[in-house]
């Protein structure tokens, strides 16, 4: 029995329908796909592990605080503690260059790792594959260029200097033939210099002169 001409219409009209469906599911996919890509690379800078820099560096920016009545106070029970009513902009963009240059220094950890990372399941995103070496590369790259660069442009040559000694000693900590992290009592004292000096210094200098206070 031959169809009619609205039937067909109609069929075809369906047909269209669920084409653009299924192409707006397939969209909507791949976004969520590019979204969660997205977080692979927020959470291969392990951001946890960037809170023990950003508290050595808020304890060498309270140290290195000169008594501005206008910026802290003191509370009566501890009286010798000043409190900081109004962070300094500037150990703000400390934090925030020091977290992508901490990150890019993780990565370059889990690169060097990923072989003894997988056998241990640890870490997976790059000892699995999940994100290329090649994307990893860059990500390096940007990471460490926008700390080096802004520092040079906006902070005094001590703070630079800093920031770039915290990246020369977290590169030679994993990387061989220095790799520091595999050598007994380096690997105590390279950290106790990146954390609790360089780390440290780095927030005295955003508000301070580098001196022997320090």
């Amino acid at each position: 029995m031959q169809q009619s001409k609205i039937e067909i219409a109609k069929k075809l009209e369906n047909r269209d329908i669920a084409g653009q469906e299924t192409i707006g599911i397939l969209s909507f996919s791949f976004f969520l796909n590019r979204l969660l890509n997205f977080f692979d690379y927020i959470a291969v800078l392990r951001p946890l592990l960037l809170i023990p820099g950003w508290t050595m560096l808020l304890l060498g920016y309270y140290k290195g605080i000169t008594h501005d009545s206008g910026n802290q106070m003191s509370l009566p029970l501890i009286a010798n503690t000043p409190i900081i009513l109004r962070p300094n902009s500037r150990i703000l963009t400390t934090i925030f260059l020091y977290s992508l240059l901490m990150g890019a220094v993780y990565i370059i950890n889990q690169i060097i790792d990923r072989r003894t990372d997988e056998i241990n399941g640890k870490l997976y995103l790059v000892a699995q594959g999940y994100i290329k070496k090649n994307a990893l590369r860059i990500q390096i790259v940007i990471l460490l260029i926008i700390p080096i660069l802004f520092s040079l442009i906006k902070f005094p040559l001590t703070y630079s200097l800093l920031i770039i000694s915290s990246i020369v000693l977290g590169i030679i900590y994993s990387v061989p033939p220095f790799r520091l992290k595999g050598k007994p009592f380096l690997d105590l004292l390279s950290n106790a210099l990146g954390f609790g000096f360089i780390a440290f210094a780095v927030g005295w200098t955003s508000k301070s002169t580098f001196s022997l206070d320090l």
